[in-house]
């Protein structure tokens, strides 16, 4: 029955195998940080800092972080004391370091706000987006892009399901350990001049 249903979805047997194997987490929202807490974090790295507590070999060292994310050592060093003053990252008795945001997701803001630290955040990660396309190899990143006629009324409904894909991407993607941080983003925004 589930093949049947998979074929006639338009689903692979791998992507069928794969859904009815698994266990299906039941939907959440991720923790949604104030706008204060956001700003003291809104470097991308400490994202990175926190997914990277899940990686295979991970090591609770400033020089080995610092290291696997290309950033400075002080720079890693003021990230790890940031995420452990607001309590998203804290040393276990066996001196681990592990990611404590809800549900190991956490967002910065909700979809209605936006900051300037918010607007550095997304710079940033556009910037680091540049960089990966000229350094790293395309059979070890994937950027695409379409450009198609859109009614602006729909805006909200479409910002919507991109927020539902993400979420759910990440989900099904994120294994109970890895070997790299990825970085998943998505551009939606109008190539004309908006009219009103």
């Amino acid at each position: 029955m589930k093949l049947r249903l998979g074929t006639a979805l338009g689903l692979s047997t791998d992507q069928i195998r794969r859904m009815t194997s698994a266990e299906l987490p039941l939907p959440h929202e991720p923790q949604c940080l104030n706008l204060d807490t956001f700003a003291a974090i809104a470097d991308w790295y400490h994202y990175a800092i926190l997914e990277l507590t899940r990686v295979e070999g991970f090591q609770s060292n400033v020089a080995w972080i610092a290291q696997r994310l290309g950033i400075t050592r002080t720079e890693a060093n003021i990230a790890i004391e940031r995420l452990f003053k607001l309590q998203l990252l804290k040393e276990t008795s066996y001196g681990q370091w592990i990611d404590t945001s809800e549900n190991g997701e956490l967002t910065h803001l909700t979809p209605s706000q936006t900051s300037e630290a918010a607007r550095a955040y997304q710079c940033q990660l556009l910037e680091l987006s540049k960089k990966t396309v000229q350094e790293v190899p395309l059979s070890k990143r994937n950027h695409t892009s379409a450009a198609f006629c859109f009614d602006p009324e729909d805006l909200p409904q479409a910002i919507e399901r991109i927020t539902e894909f993400r979420r759910a991407f990440a989900r099904e993607f994120k294994p109970r350990t890895s070997k790299e941080v990825f970085q998943i983003q998505i551009s939606f925004f109008p190539l004309t001049k908006m009219k009103g």
